[in-house]
């Protein structure tokens, strides 16, 4: 499960939910 979409959109908010 490698999405560059999927892994991005939920990865970011993830690792920097205060941006």
């Amino acid at each position: 499960m490698f999405f560059p979409q999927l892994s991005v959109r939920g990865f970011i908010p993830q690792i920097l939910p205060r941006i």
